[in-house]
C-alpha cells in the first residue's frame, strides 16, 4: 500500500520524466532523510511504478509507469507515513 511520501515521489518524478532519480528526492528532503528516500525509490521501481534507466555511467534516471500514473490519481488509496514503516 502506497503512503503520501510514495505518492509525493511518483508525482515528483512525473513532472521531471526522465530526468536523475535526485530530482524526485530533493524536494522531499526536509521530510525524510535521502537515503530512505533512495530506498522507497527502489521499492517503486520494483513494485513497476517507476522505471529506472542506470545505462548511464553515475547517474541514473526515472520514469513514471502506467501503474504509477494510476496510483497518482487516486486508484490505489495512499495510506499516511505515519502508518507505514520506512524501509
Amino acid at each position: 500500500m502506497l503512503d503520501d511520501i510514495d505518492i509525493a515521489l511518483l508525482e515528483q518524478t512525473s513532472q521531471n520524466p526522465g530526468r536523475p532519480l535526485s530530482n524526485s528526492v530533493k524536494p522531499l528532503l526536509e521530510k525524510r532523510k535521502g537515503r530512505t528516500l533512495y530506498d522507497r525509490l527502489v521499492a517503486l521501481e520494483k513494485e513497476h511504478l517507476i522505471e529506472v534507466d542506470r545505462s548511464r555511467k553515475n547517474v541514473a534516471l526515472a520514469t513514471i509507469t502506467e501503474d504509477g500514473m494510476a496510483a497518482i490519481k487516486g486508484r490505489e488509496k495512499p495510506v499516511s507515513s505515519e502508518r507505514r514503516r520506512s524501509p
